[in-house]
């Protein structure tokens, strides 16, 4: 058994890596996060949680961060990560520093927390990572086979020009997806955070400024968004997990469809803390079908996929199956189920069996759950699946966290892997073309990369 293992590592770790579902922010905001950066490398990697996407003002948010790891002093850091001691976030990002730095947090003391911040600062290097234009793609690809990542950043901030610190100008590591979360409460023009205003980029979509829009150039824009997006970004981004239900309601009629509009043309311009929730749904359903027509009547040569955040979040409103109907809905778009669906992971398989316009993709769930994860791995390989699911996405906003991802990844991708392999429901000639399939060939495949 050990010579099956050692062959399932080594051919895991020569696999090619498409990284789908990315937050990593600009080098220079760690370094210039703090006297001191291990609360910022922990944050980013959700030990202490950091609100690296901003949406709803706090005031309007239903989903409520946990508190950020202190900054004050490095012994009260020190002891912040002491409590996280069972924590699975804080078991993958010990994996990213063990990759990286050779240090476990394993017996965790302020002498260790010590030398790990000397080790941080050595990486990033002080003043010498600005001048370094490709800091983060370089990185990566010290510790891992990447050939890509799709990168999930406030656009507000960055559009689809990232600053220094990713990569080479005209270079297409990074590809970045479109998040549209911000369109489903535009109504108020107040309750979104600015960064990640999809309409703050009006200029760029040549769309009416917000402050001037009324309902019927609205929904000009959506259409003008979806089709500069499908020139622009490899993927559209849905997380409203976060911020409201993924049921999205039943398939209207045309008729049903007018009455959407025209109930959601009541709301445009008024506070969102005036509206009655169920006009809030209405509003963010409306918006996400008239996207979502526009994308399904692009040619297919044109048409970019779209990326559901599935599970956690809003709990009660994550269900993945609360999704289906929109992919019933829309056979013309391919869409990917993120994170899984956990808690649900077991009800995607439901979507794979039903339709044949998605794809499931494991990022953050080796973050979650692993034995979650070595399970859900476990029956794709099974149920020969390898071609629907996409196994990693780094889903961290630093370089530690994304490659304690991928090693949490390819641990439970690979006890998967031997279980399959000495029950015999994997054939060890596949051995190498699963891997491939679910690291690389399915996300090249779905996001149309050549």
């Amino acid at each position: 058994m050990e010579l099956v293992r050692r062959d399932v590592q080594e051919k895991i770790e020569r696999a090619p890596i498409i990284d789908t579902h990315e937050h990593l922010c600009p080098p220079h905001f760690i370094v210039e996060g703090g006297s001191f950066l291990s609360p910022q490398i922990f944050s980013r990697s959700y030990v202490g949680f950091y609100d690296f996407f901003p949406g709803l003002k706090p005031e309007h948010q239903r989903y409520a961060y946990p508190v950020l790891a202190p900054t004050d002093t490095l012994l009260n850091f020190a002891n912040f990560v002491y409590n996280y001691s069972n924590d699975y976030f804080r078991e993958s990002l010990n994996r990213g520093f063990q990759r990286m730095y050779g240090i476990s947090l394993d017996n965790w003391n302020y002498m260790k927390a010590v030398q790990l911040e000397k080790k941080i600062q050595e990486f990033y290097g002080g003043q010498k990572i600005l001048e370094d234009s490709s800091f983060l793609k370089k990185k990566l690809q010290a510790y891992g086979n990447y050939k890509c990542a799709i990168l999930d950043v406030p656009y507000g901030r960055f559009a689809t020009r990232l600053p220094s610190g990713y990569q080479e100008q005209g270079d297409t590591f990074f590809r970045p997806a479109l998040r549209l979360n911000s369109l489903l409460f535009a109504f108020d023009p107040e309750c979104w955070t600015l960064d990640s205003d999809i309409l703050h980029l009006s200029e760029m979509f040549s769309i009416t400024p917000r402050n001037t829009m009324t309902f019927g150039t609205f929904v000009d824009a959506l259409h003008a968004i979806t089709e500069h997006a499908a020139d622009h970004w490899v993927s559209l981004v849905l997380a409203s997990a976060h911020e409201r239900s993924l049921d999205f309601g039943p398939t209207p009629n045309p008729q049903q469809f007018g009455d959407m509009g025209a109930n959601a043309a009541k709301i445009f311009n008024k506070s969102l803390k005036d509206v009655p929730w169920p006009e809030v749904l209405n509003f963010g359903n409306y918006v996400l079908r008239e996207m979502l027509v526009t994308l399904s009547e692009l040619p297919e040569t044109r048409r970019i996929p779209v990326q559901v955040h599935t599970g956690t979040a809003i709990i009660q409103g994550s269900d993945p199956r609360k999704f289906f109907p929109l992919l019933e809905e829309f056979p013309d778009i391919t869409f990917s189920l993120l994170h899984a669906g956990f808690p649900w992971w077991k009800n995607v398989f439901s979507a794979l069996d039903m339709y044949s316009n998605v794809i499931v993709d494991a990022d953050w769930l080796p973050l979650l759950s692993p034995v979650d994860t070595i399970q859900f791995f476990t029956q794709v390989i099974e149920k020969q699946l390898s071609r629907r699911v996409c196994a990693y996405g780094g889903d961290c906003a630093c370089i530690e966290g994304s490659i304690g991802a991928l090693e949490s990844t390819k641990y439970c991708l690979g006890v998967a892997l031997e279980t399959n392999l000495r029950e015999n429901t994997l054939h060890p000639q596949d051995l190498d073309s699963v891997i491939k399939d679910m690291f690389y060939d399915t996300p090249r495949k779905f996001f149309k990369l050549r």
